[in-house]
C-alpha cells in the first residue's frame, strides 16, 4: 500500500516540487513556476531535504510528465532550466528563441523511409561489396591519421593521395548492393 501511495501523482508532485503556493505556483499557462527564492529553498543542499528528495530518488517514481503536462522532474522543466542559466546564455538562448539545449535540435519527428537504416543491411563477407567496404576502410585507417596530424603545408598532399586512392576503388558493387536492398525492403514493407 505504501508503494501505491508513494507513486501517486499528488505525492510525487509534493516530493519533487513541494507545496503549491509555498514552493511553486502555476502560471497563467498552467506551467509550474518557481521564484529564485523558491529555487534556493529547494536546492539540493545536504541539510535541506525539505521535500523528501532522497526518498523520491530511492523509491519508484513517475518520470516524464504529470497528467497536467508539467514535468515530473524540475530539471526537465524548460522554464527551470532557463532560469538556472547565466546571463550570457540567457541572452543567447533568447535570441535563438529556445529555453533548453535540446531546443537546438529538430523538434518534428522525421518520417523515415522503409529501407532506413543502411546500417542494418547485412553484407556477406565473401561478396564484392564487402571487399569494397574493407578496402575503403583500410584507406581511411591509412590516410585519416596522416591528414589529421599533418602540418598545414602537407595536408593537401595527403588529401590528394587519399582522394585518388578512393577514386581508384570500384565502388559500384556497394551502390548495387544498397539499391538492391532498398528495392527489396520497399517491396516487402511498402503498402
Amino acid at each position: 500500500m505504501f508503494m501505491d501511495w508513494i507513486i501517486d501523482e499528488d505525492v510525487q508532485r509534493f516530493l519533487e516540487w513541494g507545496i503549491e503556493g509555498e514552493h511553486y505556483i502555476y502560471n497563467d499557462s498552467g506551467r509550474i513556476e518557481r521564484t529564485q527564492e523558491q529555487r534556493i529553498l529547494q536546492s539540493a543542499h545536504p541539510d535541506n531535504d525539505i521535500l523528501g528528495r532522497y526518498l523520491r530518488n530511492l523509491m519508484p517514481k513517475l518520470q516524464g510528465t504529470y497528467s497536467d503536462g508539467n514535468p515530473t522532474d524540475h530539471n526537465e522543466s524548460p522554464e527551470e532550466y532557463f532560469a538556472a542559466l547565466n546571463d550570457y546564455d540567457k541572452v543567447l538562448f533568447t535570441k535563438l528563441g529556445i529555453q533548453t539545449q535540446s531546443g537546438l535540435m529538430r523538434s518534428e519527428v522525421l518520417e523515415r523511409p522503409v529501407f532506413y537504416s543502411f546500417r542494418t543491411m547485412d553484407m556477406d563477407e565473401e561478396t564484392p561489396e564487402y571487399q569494397t567496404i574493407r578496402r575503403l576502410e583500410a584507406l581511411r585507417v591509412r590516410y585519416l591519421p596522416r591528414m589529421i596530424g599533418a602540418r598545414a603545408d602537407r595536408f593537401d598532399r595527403f588529401w590528394d593521395e587519399y582522394a585518388n586512392a578512393v577514386s581508384a576503388v570500384d565502388q559500384q558493387p556497394v551502390f548495387d548492393f544498397i539499391n538492391e536492398q532498398i528495392a527489396a525492403r520497399e517491396a516487402a514493407f511498402s503498402r
